[in-house]
């Protein structure tokens, strides 16, 4: 229930940060890149690459300022601190407010050393992964050794084709799934037996007669 109003609490807030995957008490995956808050959970590339790790009940640990040690971090917010106050002002210029509020919810204390070890490690339980509408692709498809490699034809159904997303290969968030969409979708178009096919298709949704020529 809490993690649900947090996560509502921020929604729609980005920022740069690092992450660890954690599972029974041991680090299984670790990326860095854009977190982004929305109302369903954690979103942007770097959990859009975790998401081919997770499971539920493995904890997410962010490191909200992965820039600043610790003891940098503690000393920037005492800093702070003396500056502005206020509590209420804390974070004014480090995070958004609704950030710092929840961050700030967080600590038993306040005091800055405690509100830096937060900061740099703000957990979060995993339900599992998001829905796939928000996917960039989705894991799974048919088994890539039951098709010919040079010609992405089925080894088993001679004229089936299977390319991109159809076969069961992912990628990492960066370029790489739609470079294997388009190399794969090229290498099959260019074999003979679908052009012809592909052809042959379009000349009878055109209409139009198709002949064959015996020598």
């Amino acid at each position: 229930m809490g993690e649900h109003i947090l996560l509502a609490i921020v929604l729609l807030l980005a920022l740069y940060g690092c992450a660890e995957l954690i599972r029974r008490g041991k680090s299984v995956y670790t990326e860095d890149g854009e977190i982004l808050f929305r109302d369903f959970g954690v979103s942007g590339i770097l959990a859009l690459n975790l998401s081919r790790h997770v499971l539920p009940g493995d904890t997410l640990s962010l490191d909200l300022l992965p820039e600043l040690t610790l003891e940098a971090l503690a000393a920037k917010l005492s800093a702070q601190k003396a500056l502005r106050g206020t509590d209420a002002d804390l974070f004014t210029g480090i995070f958004h407010r609704r950030l710092g509020e929840a961050v700030a919810r967080r600590a038993k204390s306040g005091k800055t050393p405690e509100l830096a070890r937060i900061i740099k490690n703000y957990r979060l339980s995993v339900l599992g992964p998001g829905d796939t509408q928000h996917a960039q692709v989705t894991r799974g498809g048919a088994d890539v050794s039951e098709f010919d490699s040079e010609t992405m034809e089925s080894r088993r159904a001679p004229g089936l084709y299977a390319v991109g997303e159809a076969l069961d290969i992912d990628g990492a968030c960066g370029g790489d799934n739609l470079h294997w969409a388009f190399a794969s979708g090229l290498r099959a178009i260019t074999q003979p037996s679908l052009l012809l096919s592909t052809m042959t298709g379009s000349l009878r949704r055109s209409g139009r007669k198709t002949f064959s020529h015996e020598a």
